[in-house]
């Protein structure tokens, strides 16, 4: 059976087999039944069970084997010595997929919870499911629910709230209680799915989210997890579902810093696992967020119909304090707030106050608290101003006034929900933020109900809103962005790497490979005496660089290997005696100097690229010179590159400003730095020989109009 029919049959059963079912209230089985009724499944229900004849007033059969019918899942609500054997009746049986509550097994990775026999369960179930004959959900999971489907795996208490939902979230944590917690919650959203994927020890959550993209019902996939196993699938899913214009939205837990596996070149050293998760959700358009409530208002927005963008925001607040407060963390996290309008500032101001501050945020004063008619017309106004796709009204309701929706509440849904009417048609939509967390339970639901989006909390709702607003960035430019201009890399290029061995080349082959790729370097040439040295210089014209030149020596200013603005030719020799001897203590049987051109000052970046064991080809950039360690502004993007990608690189440097020119300094060509980094990508794609690419410093050659690489490495692993 195929995978992805596996998949939709664990997701949309059409028949259950509950082994381990109980009569017993509160055990994992009865309570597995009791979810499938009371969520309105409507397939069979199969408890298995040889201490009972029945269960709940369904047939109770002894085993598997002695089912009447195949079902397509079987829920394994036994101990944990017990799953293999259950797991492999059920292979044999031919069902499709089977959800696995029982922990002790080990997280994903890491042993079996004190077990050291090879043959314990987790061994023994690993090698079971090492085929994908069945789909495997957990172990140490709580289950999954379809609530479209009205079909629930599920071993514990959970909400029904969901149940026939016809579109929405669907929701894939490993943590089976952030799940539930989410599962749980009045934010406005409605969920098609919640899966507890626990271990992953069988079916991990990259083949669940590829799963819940293939169903119609689901417009929004928001995920919560711990690790992801295998970056390659997680990179397919994510792809299609950019293809598919489905957000993914991902809590990633365990984000403190993590070096990586050790590198020759800064490029490697410069990441950390956490950089590489950024860099991966970056390149797809996957909003990361930081925590529940933002991936709660995340979720609120972008199943929202007409889907949130927030590309231009406008805020309606009742609290002149709360204006300058949105605006403040609205500047600090990148809300787009564009200006109202002349036109529309004039017309807004005569349905106001004359002592009201006419701007965006708005603040209509409290004398429109509660006046349904001053918010339809105020969003009324703004269904024009092309600026502006999101309307955010800012009402409080505390938990602490109770949790009636008391009468001054009626009005204000009923103002917004005829505003956002109003201009649906129109692609903009409207919520209400609470600046508060503790919103009263009843205020969600009925904002909900009449197609506003309901917020609570300042901080999570805008800065759900600047991320959404950068997903439509990265949208936009992966729709305009057009082919690549790198082109392929030549044989030649490739051929320059054939007889090397692993280890570093020298600069000058280094350099070499990167010219015929168009990377640029200064004038240079090899000597192996002083006197080949001066001569060297005199035909390159002073001033110049001499530099060590050993594949022994990766970090040449760290060994003091450089000697820089040499003007004569005793400068040259004495400079050359000394760096040949250090060559000569670094290999004896390689030494030799670099006589280099004397480039200009200018901007200087560094660039690279790597291979990283989980996460494939890595691209670096940054600003470069001796300081980039300390300086740490670099961004990262996975193999291959798109040139929206190589651009989104950029844009992320806090120093990408200088690019633009600097106190008299002359603008640095971004499209040519762009460049640089595609071909990087390319060559590592080229040739998995390639192990690492060190370009640091890349300087901007005003003159020439060009960028100019003053150092190279380039590291080769074959095999």
């Amino acid at each position: 059976m195929e995978r992805s029919v596996q998949l939709d049959l664990l997701l949309r059963p059409r028949s259950v087999a509950v082994v381990g079912a109980s009569p017993r209230p509160g055990s994992w089985g009865h309570t597995t039944i009791a979810n499938l009724r009371q969520i309105g499944f409507t397939g069979s229900v199969l408890p298995v069970n040889p201490r009972w004849a029945d269960v709940d007033g369904l047939a109770c059969y002894p085993s598997i084997e002695a089912l009447p019918s195949t079902p397509d899942v079987a829920v394994v609500a036994v101990p944990a010595a017990k799953v293999p054997d259950t797991i492999d009746a059920a292979i044999r049986r031919g069902i499709a997929g089977a959800v696995v509550y029982a922990s002790g097994f080990g997280a994903a990775g890491q042993g079996e919870g004190g077990e050291t026999d090879s043959t314990g369960p987790r061994a023994r179930l690993r090698e079971l499911i090492s085929d994908q004959q069945i789909a495997v959900l957990g172990p140490n999971c709580l289950g999954l629910a379809n609530y479209t489907a009205r079909s629930a795996q599920w071993g514990i208490t959970m909400p029904f709230v969901h149940a026939g939902t016809e579109s929405g979230v669907a929701l894939i944590a490993q943590s089976g209680n952030i799940a539930l917690t989410l599962s749980g919650t009045n934010r406005g959203f409605a969920l098609t799915h919640l899966v507890s994927c626990g271990n992953q020890l069988g079916v991990a959550a990259a083949e669940l989210i590829g799963a819940c993209l293939r169903d119609p019902a689901v417009r929004v996939v928001a995920a919560v997890l711990e690790g992801i196993p295998d970056i390659v699938a997680f990179r397919q899913v994510a792809a299609d579902a950019a293809e598919r214009d489905i957000p993914l939205v991902v809590l990633k837990i365990g984000r403190s810093p993590k070096g990586r596996t050790a590198t020759v070149a800064h490029t490697g050293t410069l990441s950390g696992e956490s950089a590489l998760y950024r860099a991966l959700f970056r390149q797809y358009g996957i909003i990361q967020v930081d925590d529940i409530d933002e991936l709660a208002s995340a979720a609120a927005l972008l199943s929202a119909r007409p889907r949130v963008r927030a590309s231009g925001v406008a805020f309606l607040a009742s609290s002149g304090g709360e204006c300058g407060l949105i605006s403040d963390l609205s500047y600090a996290l990148g809300v787009p707030v564009p200006d109202l309008p002349p036109d529309v500032a004039d017309r807004i101001a005569k349905l106001l106050p004359d002592f009201a501050r006419i701007s965006n945020p708005l603040d209509f004063t409290a004398g429109g608290w509660g006046d349904a008619e001053l918010y339809t017309r105020l969003i009324g106004e703004l269904k024009a101003v092309t600026e502006i796709d999101t309307i955010v009204g800012v009402h409080d309701a505390p938990t602490l006034e109770g949790n009636d929706l008391d009468p001054h509440w009626a009005p204000i849904v009923d103002g917004l929900a005829a505003g956002a009417r109003a201009v649906a048609g129109a692609g903009k939509a409207v919520a209400n933020m609470s600046s508060v967390s503790d919103i009263r339970s009843p205020i969600p639901g009925a904002l909900s109900a009449a197609g506003v989006v309901p917020l609570a909390g300042m901080r999570p709702s805008l800065s759900a809103l600047a991320k959404i607003s950068q997903r439509s960035l990265w949208s936009d430019a992966r729709t305009a962005a057009g082919p690549g201009q790198g082109g392929a890399v030549a044989e030649a290029v490739l051929a320059t790497l054939d007889g090397h061995g692993d280890g570093a080349m020298t600069e000058s082959e280094a350099k070499d490979v990167l010219a015929q790729c168009g990377i640029r370097s200064p004038r240079r040439e090899v000597a192996v005496t002083a006197e080949d040295a001066v001569a060297a210089a005199r035909r390159i014209g002073y001033p110049v660089v001499v530099k060590v030149s050993s594949a022994a020596i990766t970090h040449k200013t760290d060994a003091d290997g450089v000697a820089v603005g040499l003007a004569d030719p005793a400068a040259v020799a004495a400079a050359a005696t000394r760096l040949l001897r250090l060559a000569a203590d670094a290999e004896p049987a390689a030494a030799e100097v670099l006589v280099e051109e004397m480039v200009p000052p200018g901007l200087e970046l560094i660039v690279g690229a790597y291979r990283d064991e989980s996460f494939g080809p890595v691209v670096m950039a940054g600003l470069g010179g001796t300081v980039t360690e300390i300086l740490n502004d670099v961004s990262h993007r996975l193999a291959p590159l798109t040139p929206a990608d190589a651009v989104s690189m950029i844009g992320d440097l806090s120093g990408s400003r200088l690019l633009d020119g600097y106190r008299g300094s002359a603008p640095a060509d971004r499209a040519a730095f762009a460049e640089t980094l595609l071909v990087l990508s390319e060559l590592m794609l080229a040739d998995d020989r390639i192990a690492e690419i060190d370009v640091n410093p890349l300087r901007w050659e005003a003159r020439a109009g060009q960028f100019v690489a003053l150092d190279a490495l380039l590291v080769l692993r074959h095999g």
